[in-house]
Parts: structure tokens; C-alpha cells; sequence
């Protein structure tokens, strides 16, 4: 998801309605998960904004595969 606009829209993840913490202190409209776990499944949103207004993109990553109990 892409968003032109001037100024530069500002972009913030939520997942679960959770604001997620970007790693390097600075958020983009990619997000990217290392390492996924069945946790990490569900709905998230990314938050555009600038002073113009806010728009808001929501998206469900499903988990699928196989669980393996030890």
C-alpha cells in the first residue's frame, strides 16, 4: 500500500487494534514479520496521515499450515 501526498503522509501499524513498534524507530507502508508465529495472524491497519486527513487500509493475514505439538 502506497499513499502519495505533500506533505508525506506519516504511517503507523496496528494489528488487533495493538499500535505495533517499529524496530527502527520509524514506520512505512510495508511491515514486515520475522520469524511469523500463529500469534501474528489476524487483522491489521495501517494509519496514513498528514495534515490534509487520515486514511486507513485493513488487511487479514490468515494463518495456515500445520501445528506441531511436543
Amino acid at each position: 500500500m502506497d499513499a502519495i501526498g505533500y506533505p508525506a503522509p506519516m504511517y503507523e501499524w496496528y494489528h488487533f487494534g495493538q499500535s505495533l513498534k517499529s524496530s527502527d524507530q520509524s514506520y512505512s507502508s510495508e511491515v514486515t514479520i520475522r520469524s511469523m508465529q500463529l500469534k501474528d495472524h489476524g487483522y491489521y491497519k495501517l494509519k496514513m496521515n498528514n495534515t490534509a486527513g487520515t486514511s486507513t487500509y485493513n488487511y487479514f493475514h490468515a494463518a495456515y499450515g500445520t501445528l506441531n505439538f511436543t
